[in-house]
């Protein structure tokens, strides 16, 4: 702003001139033409103000004169023009007194330019803050306080942005560890939620060793999975056929006899929490099939017996289709004797009835895409089906197929069942053994540690 400053000299000297001026002819004192100008400005200027009259004595007319010095109101129209122009100026930058991005943090802004505050200091849990063009604060970036959001805040261990109960964050924002009941992959084969050995899983949340055996019961039963598990062994013993009543209290030391059940075993890859269905066979007797499949019997004890049941683990389901291994059932046998009899289970391929009263109507066993042939004679037995042994003859001294994969064939009159195949294509490394299993199947399910 440009200021001008009055020189007043003139105006203090006025009294003094006055006193020295000539007196004309009239007696009228007067001053040259100077200081008439000099009066003229002088009263000029306070007219300008509105402040001094005409009739004032000369003393106050110097009054007069300071107080023209002190307002400065020469050129008082410039000054005031001046001012004005700065003033507008300022007032088109910002009516707060200072314009957004000028660098400057002004009383109606939260920011302006680089940013003394961070999304924690404004009530976040974290994130980023910036500045918005009309210098408030832009919070777009920042993030509330919440398990799962990346940042470790108050009460947290841990936040790794996810929920994932397998790492090494829980989903609680807790830090993983042995006994807290989640299976940190890579690092625990189990967790139980304890730190206790002997419990199948050690308290350093390895896997123990661990084995189940499976006896019969007439039904099926459910295996779950441990944790940890990630195979397990498998072994599978089908179930004996029967031996009628008159070649076991007739016969001496050699009767004609049912066939021992089969055993397969094999290695399955499981995920912990997988569910197998276990069916474990039953054993066939006089008039009555075994459980899981043995063939049905002529209804006469003496001279007529039940093939033995398969036993067998099934996996997503618990259809016949379903089956992962099986252990064949033994035939059963006719009331003979002579130290032969039905057929054993299996082996990929049931053994075949033999030593019957007639060869022909001995059955053959089940094979891995059949049933095994009915026996022949006056009365047929039938042949073995998917699963089931085929029945005997309805008339006297005859045996019924195995249960198996397939089953064995039912014998006719005068012979003998065949045996039930076993299965081994649902696991690797697999291996049967015809024939070593007397009475009632049994399976066993175990792992390593």
């Amino acid at each position: 702003m440009r200021t001008i400053n009055i020189v007043t000299t003139g105006l203090f000297l006025f009294p003094l001139l006055v006193a020295a001026g000539c007196t004309d002819d009239s007696g009228t004192t007067s001053g040259d033409d100077e200081i008439g100008d000099t009066i003229g400005d002088t009263e000029s200027s306070t007219d300008g103000t509105g402040e001094t009259g005409s009739g004032d004595s000369t003393t106050d007319e110097a009054d007069t004169t300071d107080e023209a010095d002190t307002t400065d109101t020469t050129d008082e129209a410039d000054t005031t023009d001046t001012t004005e122009s700065s003033t507008d100026g300022i007032d088109e930058t910002s009516e707060g007194g200072g314009m957004c991005g000028d660098g400057i943090l002004d009383d109606n802004e939260e920011c302006d330019g680089e940013l003394s505050a961070t999304c924690v200091d404004i009530g976040f849990a974290g994130g980023e803050l910036a500045c918005a063009e009309d210098c408030l604060y832009d919070t777009s970036g920042c993030v509330d306080a919440l398990c799962g959001n990346g940042v470790v805040e108050d009460g947290e261990s841990c936040d790794d942005g996810n929920m994932d109960d397998s790492d090494d964050c829980l989903s609680s924002c807790v830090e993983a560890s042995c006994g807290d009941g989640f299976v940190w992959a890579g690092q625990e084969s189990c967790d139980d939620a304890n730190n206790v050995p002997g419990d199948g899983c050690d308290d350093l949340c390895q896997t123990e060793p661990g084995e189940i055996v499976f006896e019969f019961t007439g039904a099926s039963e459910e295996f779950v999975v441990p944790d940890g598990v990630s195979s397990v062994l498998i072994e599978v013993y089908g179930a004996e056929g029967g031996t009628t009543v008159s070649a076991m209290n007739g016969c001496g030391d050699s009767p004609d006899v049912g066939g021992l059940g089969g055993m397969a075993m094999g290695t399955l890859v499981v995920t912990p929490g997988d569910s197998l269905f276990v069916y474990v066979g039953g054993a066939g007797a006089p008039v009555t099939a075994g459980f899981n499949g043995g063939g049905a019997s002529c209804d006469n004890a003496n001279s007529c017996a039940g093939g033995g049941g398969a036993s067998d683990v099934r996996g997503s389901g618990e259809t016949l289709e379903d089956r992962i291994i099986v252990g064949g059932g033994g035939g059963g046998a006719e009331y003979s004797c002579g130290g032969a009899g039905a057929g054993a289970g299996g082996g990929l391929v049931g053994g075949d009835g033999e030593g019957g009263d007639s060869a022909a109507a001995d059955a053959d066993g089940g094979t891995q895409a059949a049933g095994g042939a009915g026996g022949v004679g006056t009365n047929s037995g039938e042949d073995g089906a998917f699963g089931i042994g085929g029945a005997s003859a309805t008339t006297l001294h005859s045996g019924s197929g195995g249960g198996g994969y397939y089953g064995g064939g039912g014998g006719g009159q005068d012979g003998h069942g065949g045996g039930g195949s076993s299965y081994i294509d649902g696991v690797t490394d697999g291996a049967t053994t015809p024939g070593v299993r007397s009475g009632d199947g049994e399976i066993r399910i175990s792992w390593g540690g």
